[in-house]
């Protein structure tokens, strides 16, 4: 390899190496201030679903993300109960999807295990670091991500998006509806929950990570 290339065991940002297109250098990666929000519209609902923070005992959720575009996840935050609680907080991921793979820790990657994550309560993101591994993804592809904590999370909710359909969507990726997961790869909830919705009992079909504050980072990687 020539100086200031791809292979020749330095990585040199200024050539424009980045973990996404020279991974033999051992480029480190950080969006920095190309970093973008997944879904940054405070306050507001998911157009046609019923989709509203909604506080659950579940233990941890299962979803998907879908690229629109090369895309590199570089961190993701949650949203708990009880503002200054410490929180046990993990995030694996896994290519495809996570269906069969709900029970076994097998073929997942852990990404994130903070034992000491501080609870910013009902109205704020709780901040956690960024991933160990960055996770980049093609236009076109689908990854599974868990999310678990041992404090009560706040999922959104919809009765009109089924588990695997688009929860959410900008021009640079999608969030499927997922399930919920009883403790630490156990379960999936097959009795899924329902919501009061004008005196009927609405069951609700998805849930996914809170949309009403910015939830994850990712950059684009083209």
């Amino acid at each position: 390899p020539q100086p200031d290339c791809c292979g020749n065991g330095s990585c040199d940002v200024n050539n424009h190496e980045y973990t996404f297109n020279c991974p033999v250098d051992g480029c480190p990666y950080s969006c920095g201030d190309d970093c973008k929000s997944w879904f940054n519209f405070p306050g507001t609902l998911v157009t046609q679903s019923l989709a509203i923070g909604y506080p659950l005992l579940g233990y941890g959720l299962m979803f998907t993300v879908e690229a629109h575009s090369n895309i590199i996840i570089t961190q993701i935050n949650g949203r708990l109960d009880f503002e200054g609680d410490t929180c046990h907080y993990k995030i694996w991921t896994r290519p495809g999807s996570y269906v069969g793979y709900e029970e076994f820790s097998f073929g997942w990657t852990n990404l994130l295990d903070k034992s000491d994550a501080i609870s910013g309560g009902l109205n704020a993101e709780t901040l956690l670091p960024e991933l160990s591994s960055p996770v980049v993804m093609s236009s076109g592809e689908t990854q599974a991500f868990y999310l678990w904590t041992n404090c009560v999370f706040r999922y959104s909710i919809s009765t009109t998006v089924p588990v695997g359909s688009a929860f959410e969507s900008n021009d640079e990726l999608s969030v499927h509806g997922g399930d919920r997961i009883h403790e630490e790869f156990g379960f999936k909830y097959e009795n899924q929950l329902s919501i009061s919705i004008d005196g009927a009992e609405v069951p609700i079909l998805s849930y996914a990570p809170s949309s009403r504050l910015i939830y994850g980072t990712f950059c684009l990687s083209n």
